[in-house]
């Protein structure tokens, strides 16, 4: 196991929380053969001077920043293009509040899809009412999804699903050359649903690995509304 992957995280301030706990768990993945970038916005500098005094390297965004989904859409953008110009086989997207098991990359890869998620959870709005659920859509007929269900991703199987989140996701490098990132203008959202739409039309699955199960840091660690997210050990 000697491919070379990019852990690629987009961020700002609004994280800088959990900062210290979540740089702690990515210096703890048990992979020989990983570099680490974050990307802020642009003007964000005291934040990349923060994270780079962590010992990671950040970059910066030369886009004026705009809506939240437009800036994250130009990180991953970014992330892919420092991909593909290395010698890296994979990207992996780890959101900066989620915390990941230290085997989070050899289990994703073991799994040998070509886009393949961990289990992260986080509220939804279902009929009105807050739910946690995880970040996972799966097939409802022809052309529909649905949010997936905590009781459904309990077990350790692997799952084809239709849409992923990118909390914690791993991408063979054959994808990202033929897909790149955008998201959906009409709700202002969704770069997550419209990779792996564009990636499918092209032949390439999305699978969720129950297996790997993360910790989503929604508020301060120590704050005991954070539990409501935990599944699997930390």
């Amino acid at each position: 196991m000697d491919k070379k992957v990019l852990i690629g995280i987009p961020t700002f301030p609004g994280q800088e929380y959990c900062l210290e706990a979540f740089c702690e768990h990515i210096k703890k993945i048990d992979y020989p053969f990983f570099d680490v970038l974050f990307v802020v916005d642009k003007g964000e500098d005291d934040y990349k001077k923060k994270i780079e005094s962590k010992g990671f390297f950040c970059a910066m965004l030369e886009n004026e920043k705009g809506i939240r989904i437009e800036n994250i859409t130009n990180c991953r953008k970014l992330l892919r293009k420092k991909m593909l110009e290395g010698n890296y086989e994979y990207l992996m997207f780890i959101d900066s509040d989620v915390l990941v098991p230290q085997e989070i990359i050899k289990k994703l890869m073991n799994a040998d899809k070509p886009i393949c998620s961990g289990i992260f959870l986080s509220t939804f709005s279902v009929q009105g009412k807050a739910m946690v659920a995880p970040v996972a859509y799966n097939f409802a007929g022809e052309e529909k999804i649905r949010l997936m269900m905590k009781n459904e991703v309990l077990s350790t199987d692997l799952k084809k699903i239709a849409v992923c989140g990118f909390g914690c996701c791993l991408i063979k490098r054959e994808v990202l050359e033929k897909v790149d990132f955008r998201w959906y203008e009409q709700s202002k959202s969704g770069e997550d649903a419209a990779f792996c739409h564009d990636a499918a039309k092209l032949g390439y699955e999305t699978w969720l690995d129950c297996n790997v199960k993360t910790w989503h840091i929604s508020y301060p660690p120590g704050d005991e509304r954070n539990e409501k997210f935990k599944i699997g050990k930390h």
